[in-house]
């Protein structure tokens, strides 16, 4: 096999791979065209002078980046970031003007602070919720927690930027709904309640309210689900240990409580 017939080889099982894997598009047909370029050559020589006055000469590496590039866009795109996808396709449309272009890194500290800005906007917004259970949990006497809770909401509601730096916006996107460690009712509550208890429209009123109906649908969530609950508690049971604690005063006012456990057979 000759050195030609072995670069045709070479190039035609890249293309292969590259079509197989189905993320290297531009780079199988490269190698599909180098293929048919260079077959006619008739030594290495007369092939490595032809391929380096000709486009093949930075072809494949061009390739490599486009197809890079075009697998960063998609996803971008899944995940729901526009901005960094169209970073990726300006890049891309660039390096198809001028191929120097795929030499500039300049787009990469771009793609960086897209990407800063959406794990704060998630940092925040789980912040958010966190807060919000806080406010709405503790008692309406605890003046302190529900300040902080208070506060750093705020502060949280600030540091949403992307892909939107509005609350009700970004609830609505599926990426955010699934921060959210709650069902669907309960979710609802929260995205309801957010806004009304920073114009300081939530009054205790409502949210007993909230409490109430929350209370509500858990319950019947329960009552739907009695039988499975029980059975689980039969099939536990056994494994069950029970233990009879006693309380031992201390001897002075200054002193500390002593617990005793023993298990009861």
């Amino acid at each position: 096999m000759t050195d030609v017939q072995k670069a045709v080889a070479l190039y035609t099982a890249m293309a292969e791979r590259c079509e197989k894997n189905g993320l290297s598009s531009r780079q199988a047909a490269v190698y599909r065209e180098m293929v048919d370029f260079i077959k006619d050559c008739e030594s290495a020589e007369e092939m490595s002078a032809k391929i380096k006055k000709s486009k093949y000469f930075l072809a494949p590496s061009v390739a490599l980046m486009q197809d890079r590039f075009a697998a960063q866009k998609k996803a971008a795109e899944e995940e729901e970031m526009p901005e960094i996808a169209e970073v990726y396709r300006k890049k891309m449309e660039e390096i198809e003007a001028d191929t120097a272009a795929m030499y500039v890194t300049g787009y990469e500290v771009t793609v960086r602070n897209y990407k800063i800005k959406y794990a704060r906007t998630i940092d925040a917004f789980v912040k958010i919720y966190r807060s919000y259970m806080i406010y709405m949990n503790v008692p309406a006497t605890d003046k302190f927690r529900r300040g902080d809770a208070l506060k750093d909401m705020k502060e949280a509601m600030t540091n949403l930027t992307l892909p939107s730096d509005d609350f009700l916006t970004l609830s609505k996107l599926p990426k955010f709904r699934k921060l959210v460690p709650a069902n669907d009712f309960g979710y609802e509550k929260f995205v309801q309640s957010v806004p009304k208890i920073l114009n300081g429209q939530m009054e205790r009123s409502d949210e007993s309210e909230v409490e109430q109906q929350r209370a509500k649908a858990e319950w019947e969530e329960v009552s739907r689900n009695k039988a499975q609950i029980l059975e689980a508690g039969k099939r536990n049971l056994p494994r069950v240990r029970r233990a009879k604690v006693t309380v031992i005063a201390p001897d002075s006012a200054e002193g500390h409580y002593r617990y005793v456990d023993e298990e009861v057979r």
